[in-house]
């Protein structure tokens, strides 16, 4: 890196890792001093993201995802009308550091939900507005995304 300017330096093809360096100039109100900090540091979270539908009685299933931050894979089931699990193949979802967000599904008399049940599993769930009933086909074009804090 000796006399080479930033512009020339090799891009990162992948996205940022934990254990990758970073230099930064640190300000300290009158000096930069140069310093390295981690991936990690710098993305305190892991990313889970699906497009996921669901139809009459099956489970719900993935349109699209971005899985990449993980090493675990994925199953989705389907254990009543309105309630489905994501089971990770091994322990991921941590106790106070998990936090699900599950976007519509584009009904406008639904209401959705999430819990993590335990370190495998995250339940989630559609519901009749009107009679908190649970009900499938309101998984059109939904969004789950699921972030772990590291």
């Amino acid at each position: 890196m000796a006399n080479k300017k930033i512009s020339e330096l090799t891009a990162k093809a992948a996205q940022l890792q934990d254990d990758d360096l970073v230099m930064v100039s640190d300000y300290n109100g009158s000096t930069y001093d140069t310093k390295s900090v981690t991936g990690a540091n710098i993305r305190p979270f892991k990313t889970i993201l699906f497009a996921i539908t669901q139809s009459g009685t099956a489970a719900p299933t993935k349109d699209w995802s971005y899985e990449t931050e993980v090493s675990q894979t994925f199953t989705f089931t389907r254990t009543a009308a309105g309630t489905y699990k994501i089971t990770a193949s091994s322990a991921l979802f941590t106790l106070n550091k998990t936090f699900v967000t599950l976007g519509s599904g584009g009904n406008p008399y639904a209401l959705y939900g999430a819990t993590r049940l335990s370190t495998t599993v995250i339940e989630f769930y559609s519901l009749n507005v009107s009679t908190n009933v649970g009900i499938d086909n309101a998984l059109g074009e939904t969004n789950l995304e699921i972030k772990i804090i590291k």
